[in-house]
């Protein structure tokens, strides 16, 4: 399943037509068509989407472990996140997930060394 199909699964199951998504987030109408013919959103549109849905976005991008939706709503920390993160330029955007990559990383390490600890 591609991201345009995943799309629109969630909102069939959410009972929001596309017409009424591109609307309500201030998009083109006809964006979703563009998607269907093989193109994909733009981070800012992704984020107006997800945040809007309320979805995974992991889900969505179909990288998810068992590749089903989730369901899970956002935390309101991911969702000032994702909101901020969508007001930075591009090359910013790319720059700031490489912090938190490696952020997320030395947490995951500082996790390993106390779990291995004998006491």
């Amino acid at each position: 399943m591609n991201f345009t199909e995943r799309l629109l699964k969630i909102l069939e199951e959410k009972q929001i037509t596309p017409y009424k998504l591109c609307k309500d987030i201030g998009i083109a109408s006809n964006s979703i068509n563009n998607w269907k013919k093989g193109s994909l959103p733009t981070i800012d549109k992704f984020t107006k989407i997800i945040l809007y849905l309320e979805v995974d976005p992991l889900y969505l991008l179909g990288i998810e472990n068992n590749n089903q939706y989730t369901g899970k709503q956002l935390s309101e920390n991911e969702r000032e996140l994702l909101e901020n993160f969508a007001k930075l330029p591009e090359r910013e955007q790319i720059k700031f997930i490489g912090r938190v990559e490696e952020i997320a990383k030395q947490f995951e390490c500082k996790g390993k060394s106390s779990n291995t600890k004998v006491g």
